[in-house]
């Protein structure tokens, strides 16, 4: 017979008392990240006891020290979108972004990257968000300073707004993006030529701005990646009137 006593010593928690008829125990609803004491005596046949065995061990569950991101910054502002940046963060597991127009509800969107792009804003608005850092697995910490953004204001005469409306929509959800992970080229390709204004831009993975062009009139469009680290990259492809994002990875 075994006669064991346990304890958390972090929290300075009283003696749990316990036996069992063989060698081994598990212990459930430990408290985590805490340190524990272990002590196991023993019952011989004849009645003897053996001295005590005392063990100390560390449960796991221990949440880093998270602090709050300091650096926010606002990209490319249009009338209903913007590219979000944020300080990096090294050892995150990612970052939860929120934002709201001025007065109304907060948004949250998650990122596993120090950028987002938000899109469908209201025009001439001001929008104010904040990012909270992933620690670990859904534990965040504190929240960082408010930063705030407008969109533009759309101020072209009214022919521009009636020749704007009349402009077919860039099929954008047919766009092909390849060869996908790239090697030193990746290819944009449309399904028709396109006929007005498009920026493309790449972003790596720290929200830097690596590549950027504005082009008319074009059906396939190639970026060169020759001077690109190996990693991952973000392809934003943006009109007037659309915006998406792709990334995709550099070997």
């Amino acid at each position: 017979m075994y006669n064991f006593r346990y304890r958390n010593v972090s929290s300075g928690g009283g003696w749990n008392n316990n036996s069992s008829a063989i060698s081994f125990i598990i212990l459930n609803e430990l408290d985590a990240c805490s340190e524990y004491e272990f002590e196991v005596t023993g019952t011989c046949d004849n009645g003897l006891q053996t001295s005590a065995t005392n063990v100390n061990f560390n449960t796991s569950g221990c949440v880093p020290n998270c602090q709050s991101v300091i650096g926010l910054y606002d990209n490319n502002i249009q009338t209903s979108s913007v590219i979000l940046t944020w300080d990096l963060y090294a050892g995150a597991n990612g970052y939860k972004l929120h934002y709201r127009k001025s007065g109304s509800n907060w948004n949250e969107y998650y990122s596993s990257f120090p950028m987002s792009i938000l899109f469908s804003l209201d025009e001439c608005a001001s929008y104010e968000w904040y990012i909270e850092v992933e620690c670990s697995p859904g534990v965040f910490g504190d929240p960082s300073p408010l930063a705030g953004f407008n969109t533009d204001c759309n101020a072209m005469p009214d022919d521009d707004d009636i020749r704007l409306a009349e402009t077919p929509e860039l099929q954008f959800d047919n766009i092909k993006v390849y060869p996908v992970p790239a090697g030193d080229q990746i290819t944009v390709e449309w399904p028709q030529t396109i006929e007005t204004e498009v920026y493309i831009s790449v972003y790596n993975s720290l929200a830097e701005l690596m590549y950027t062009e504005s082009f008319t009139e074009l059906h396939q469009y190639q970026i060169q990646l020759n001077s690109f680290p190996k990693g991952v990259y973000h392809l934003i492809i943006q009109s007037e009137k659309q915006l998406i994002s792709r990334t995709f990875e550099k070997l």
